[in-house]
Parts: C-alpha cells; structure tokens; sequence
C-alpha cells in the first residue's frame, strides 16, 4: 500500500509540474546588423541562416565537446537533430518566416533525469531575428526565448535557470562578436614572463575571438584589476570573458518571468 501510495503520489507531482506555467527567460540583444532600408526582411532569412550554422551546427563557440549532428537536413548543412554529451537529446521543431521576422524553434527531446543538471519537464526555445526601420537604413535585432518547466526541487531550480542563462546569454554574446568580427583573432600568451631565458616566447598561436575561450583570453589582455582579484576570479569561472548582469546597459538583456513565449 505504501508502495502504491508513493507512486501515485509521484506521477500526480511529475503531472502538475509538467503542466505548471513555465518559466519564461527573454533575451534581447538589439542592432546586431544594420542593412540598407527596404533590404531588412530578405536580411532577416540570412541572418537565421548564419545563426542556425553558429549555434546549432558549431555549438555556438561554448566550452563544451561537440554536439554530434543528425537526422534529416533543415536548411544549408545543417541536421535536425543533436546528441549532446553525455545524453542529451536536441531537435530543431520547426524553421519559419513571419511578418516580424525570421525564428528557429527547438526543443530538448528526453528532458528528466537523464539530463542532469538540467533537470526539466519540458525545455522549449525560440531564436527569432527581427528587423525594423530606423529611418535611414533597417536594423536587426536577436530575440531569444526559453520556456522551461524545471522540477520543483528547491536546490535545482535556481540551478537550472542560471545554466539557462549563462548557455544562452554567452551564444548571443559570441554570435555578436562573429557578426563585427568574423576572422578576429585572439593571440595566445604565455602566464610567465619568459624574457631573459634562452627561448623568449611571446606568443603561442592564436584561437577565434568568437569562442567563448576566444572572449576569456581577449578580457584578459585588458584586464586591469589587482592581482588579488584576477586570483580570486578563478575561482568565479561564471565570471570569465563575455558576462554582464542583463542591464538594459548590457550587449544582451535578459530577464526571467512566467509565462508563455510570445506569438
């Protein structure tokens, strides 16, 4: 009885959190390419385009190992389906083109335990490239959308929303800089000073300023903080290359609330 009684009790919670109004977190980052007037709605359909091939089909410049791609191609060279390490299970639903402008929509497919840390019942997102005339030429605009509907654990949804948004916030970030910059280079330096020594190095190599490591190397050569506190942030890697607080000052704002994504 005990036994039944605990089942049910469960698969009743899973429903009503399953079906729970979700947590909604919007991401804007506005003027992300200005095109001549009339040129902003073709504009929109390229930019998806290029986006879909960062994020989706080169992981967005994050620190983690590639994505392995499949299923049928949506649009250039890209599959529908990624198989994240160590089990997660992404799919683009659907590719469309509206009035406002140009979205990607995805969605995790096998969202529960497995997919520790990010413990969800439902994982929804929309990346949506807007344009608007600005008088003298169009401008495009990156409205991202994520509708989640975490367990209600007390330590784990806090945890997930702040992954959520670190994951998010940091592709848009990159995906700027791929846009200004696309063959920027960030030279990689030695930590120790080595001149004085038989082999004076100077420079490494160099890896793409796009890349999330790309935007912890290009902080660092203008990092200007005591050496106390360059210390101390290596312990706060949350806190390492492209960040910010989602201000209406910042490169990307963002904000959490409940809801539904917007039509």
């Amino acid at each position: 009885r005990s036994v039944t009684e605990w089942t049910v009790g469960t698969a009743a919670t899973t429903v009503a959190e399953a079906l729970a109004t979700p947590h909604l977190l919007t991401l804007r980052a506005n003027r992300i390419r200005a095109v001549e007037a009339g040129a902003g709605a073709k504009e929109t359909v390229r930019l998806r385009r290029e986006l879909l091939e960062f994020f989706w089909g080169k992981g967005g410049g994050l620190p983690v190992p590639p994505a392995v791609a499949y299923g049928d191609t949506v649009e250039a060279d890209v599959r529908r389906n990624l198989w994240r390490a160590p089990f997660l299970i992404e799919t683009i639903a659907s590719l469309a083109t509206t009035e406002k402008g140009a979205d990607i929509v995805y969605q995790i497919d096998n969202p529960g335990w497995i997919t520790f840390p990010f413990l969800v019942h439902n994982h929804l997102g929309r990346a949506r490239v807007v344009w608007k005339n600005s008088g003298e030429c169009d401008t495009l605009d990156l409205l991202w959308e994520v509708q989640i509907r975490p367990f209600l654990i007390p330590a784990i949804v806090p945890v997930v929303k702040i992954l959520v948004e670190m994951i998010v916030s940091t592709i848009m970030r990159n995906f700027r800089v791929h846009l200004d910059e696309p063959t920027a280079v960030v030279a990689v330096k030695p930590l120790w000073n080595t001149t004085g020594f038989s082999l004076d190095i100077s420079n490494l190599g160099g890896i793409p300023k796009e890349i999330w490591l790309g935007g912890v190397l290009d902080e660092r050569s203008s990092d200007r903080r005591s050496t106390a506190e360059q210390m101390l942030s290596i312990f706060m890697p949350w806190t390492w290359g492209r960040t910010g607080r989602g201000g209406k000052h910042d490169d990307v704002m963002f904000d959490w609330s409940r809801g539904y994504m917007s039509q």
